[in-house]
């Protein structure tokens, strides 16, 4: 796998970063975040398969877990580079949904090769601004080696 000085310093430094920041202005009493609502919206009002769904750059899974809590999904997994919030989520959620440390270019999920054509939903939100231009088309061949055809 290619690696960049910008993936690491985001897995390394700014995704704990971020993390820090994020939870400091989080309402403890949200089940989701709210810039997460619209999204679960639409998740929710689609016709989409939602049986078993992907998250890259999930930080603690929040979003995974309401699916799954209120039924729309059978398994959600989730991939994201800060450990802080990969930690955070898994005490907060156990193993109703599973987190992983990793990038869209690097991860657990597309190493073991158990889960190609695998997901009937990929989200991700807010991440390709990350993801460096050395390791892009990685990302965007190992998300579509993920989603079921069709």
């Amino acid at each position: 796998m290619k690696k960049s000085i910008q993936d690491e310093y985001y897995l390394s430094t700014e995704s704990d970063n971020f993390f820090d920041r994020m939870i400091k202005n989080k309402n403890d009493n949200a089940t989701l975040r709210a810039h997460k609502v619209s999204i679960f919206e639409a998740i929710k009002e689609s016709k989409v398969n939602t049986d078993n769904v992907l998250e890259f750059g999930c930080n603690y899974g929040d979003m995974l877990y309401r699916l799954v809590k209120e039924g729309h999904s059978k398994k959600c997994f989730g991939i994201e580079p800060s450990e802080k919030a990969v930690k955070f989520g898994i005490k907060k959620y156990g193993k109703s949904i599973s987190l992983n440390r990793g990038t869209i270019a690097d991860n657990k999920i597309n190493e073991s090769g158990e889960h190609n054509n695998f997901f009937d939903l990929i989200i991700i939100d807010d991440v390709f601004g990350w993801v460096s231009r050395e390791t892009i088309l990685q990302s965007i061949a190992n998300i579509d080696s993920l989603v079921k055809d069709g």
